[in-house]
């Protein structure tokens, strides 16, 4: 715990820090303003540890709904079922260690360079310009193919539900397939042009409130199970089949893919203790995943096994081959609605994320491909002043023109990257369009889980955050026994990286080809 020291700054202004001599003062004011003295710093450190209190709970709340939304449910309940009980709970343990280092890797590597943000400490450390583009394409990808995730299991859940709403027959195209992923594109495109999402944060808290509902209900029905005697006889306490572990390690690490979200929250915190509250943040936020998940997981298996469908979603269908819930059909659909609602409340996120992004690369074509031929053609007067701290902005203005005192025929080009509202329609819909076009055509949730995990996850989870670390660090003597540990830690982590990277990818492929 902090101590106050840690929050206080004594305001040399403060004129209770300046008693007015004696010939001034009367022996009463001498006598309270010690007092008042004490009770107004009293009070200032009271209003700075609560400031400090809620700052770390808001950005624990953030972490674990970004993870648990982003996917996370349904990625841990397919490793689970992968992976057997024993083996699950060795991964998840093994992602949540790793997950709180390269945490600390990510604020480190931040703090030793001046960067603050991944694309900074991309551009930074590996490869200039070539590692900023890389780390935004991995971005788009894995947030778009959140938006597909969001999709699919949005069109699983309406071709089960529409025909008992409107009692059509199966046959018809309003209970089709087709029109569940248009219905879900009409409610993901207002969430995905929206130019600021800071206002949504405060869903942070109802989100997790539901996700702790999901999680009661699935540990009741197993609990009924248990009582019952009827445990799944698929259910495998350790798996030592190696294809289905290959297959079980890239949904983990989807689940634990949280470190884009890492330096966005470091530094919203406090700059006087900011490294001390980070800590915390980590620390509550991997120990209340690690507990989600395992219990979610464990949960799972009880009832169902290795028997999970495509789409977790679809187990919960109560004319569906593989439902097993021991309370009523109304709960487990009401239990479906949920699931639907919580991993639609991380899209503001998400699609922002992939639009913005898409938006800064678009921008940069722009500049690289158009304008040096408008600049030839005489149209513009090509002046690029874009600086090497306009990559730590996530948004910039996009296109201004100024008169030139020297060039007035020529309109000035200032390279800069805010959003208009055309460009994100434009945008928004593209991505939209294209996540709607590949839920139709990959309607299997746990093979998209597994293939981001094993690419998008492994490099932001893995990849950067001990690149980062190694080359911030790589020339610095005389290393401090921590920094040296750590340094061994991410050439590990990096190590595993790999191997869910490429035996991951190799899995996920042949399961399809098979």
């Amino acid at each position: 715990m902090a101590s106050t020291s840690d929050y206080v700054q004594l305001n040399t202004d403060d004129p209770h820090l300046h008693p007015r001599p004696r010939s001034q003062s009367t022996g009463s004011n001498l006598r309270q303003d010690p007092n008042r003295e004490g009770v107004d710093n009293l009070s200032h450190c009271e209003e700075n540890v609560r400031s400090s209190s809620m700052a770390r709970m808001g950005a624990t709340i953030n972490m674990v709904s970004t993870a648990i939304g982003g996917g996370g449910m349904f990625g841990n309940i397919f490793g689970a079922s992968q992976l057997g009980i024993v083996g699950f709970v060795i991964v998840t343990f093994i992602s949540a260690t790793f997950t709180l280092f390269t945490i600390q890797f990510l604020c480190m590597a931040s703090q030793i360079s001046k960067r603050y943000s991944c694309y900074a400490l991309s551009q930074q450390f590996m490869g200039g310009k070539k590692g900023d583009l890389i780390t935004k394409l991995f971005i788009i990808f894995g947030n778009w193919s959140f938006c597909i995730n969001i999709i699919q299991i949005f069109a699983d859940f309406m071709e089960y539900i529409l025909p008992i709403w409107t009692q059509t027959s199966n046959a018809s195209f309003f209970v089709s397939r087709e029109f569940a992923v248009i219905l879900g594109i009409l409610f993901i495109f207002p969430f995905i042009t929206v130019q600021n999402i800071k206002n949504l944060e405060n869903l942070s808290g109802i989100f997790v409130f539901f996700a702790v509902a999901i999680l009661i209900v699935i540990m009741m029905n197993a609990f009924y199970c248990i009582t019952l005697g009827e445990i799944s006889t698929s259910i495998q306490y350790f798996n030592t089949n190696f294809n289905a572990i290959f297959r079980g390690l890239p949904p983990i690490t989807w689940c634990w893919t949280i470190q884009f979200n890492v330096l966005p929250v470091y530094m919203t915190l406090n700059e006087s203790n900011r490294n001390k509250q980070m800590q915390s943040v980590s620390w509550w936020t991997v120990s209340l995943l690690f507990i989600y998940y395992v219990l979610f997981g464990i949960s799972t298996m009880i009832t169902w096994g290795n028997r999970i469908n495509d789409d977790f979603i679809t187990n919960l269908d109560y004319n569906n081959k593989n439902y097993v819930f021991y309370l009523s059909i109304e709960l487990s659909t009401v239990t479906q609605f949920i699931m639907v609602i919580v991993t639609f409340a991380s899209i503001p996120i998400f699609a922002f994320e992939a639009r913005v992004n898409l938006h800064y690369i678009l921008t940069d074509i722009y500049w690289c491909c158009f304008v040096p031929i408008l600049q030839r053609i005489g149209c513009y007067y090509y002046h690029d002043t874009i600086d090497n701290n306009d990559i730590e902005n996530e948004r910039s203005p996009l296109l201004s023109s100024s008169p030139d005192t020297q060039n007035n025929q020529f309109d000035i080009l200032t390279r800069s990257y805010e959003e208009t509202s055309t460009s994100r329609v434009m945008e928004g819909s593209f991505l939209i369009a294209t996540a709607a076009l590949f839920a139709l055509m990959v309607e299997n949730l746990n093979w998209s889980l597994s293939i981001v995990g094993a690419t998008y996850g492994a490099y932001i989870a893995y990849f950067v955050p001990s690149i980062v670390y190694l080359r911030a660090i790589w020339n610095q003597n005389n290393l401090s026994r921590k920094h040296r540990y750590y340094k061994y830690m991410a050439f590990v982590i990096f190590t595993y990286g790999i191997i869910v990277c490429v035996l991951g990818i190799m899995e996920v492929f042949l399961e399809a080809l098979g």
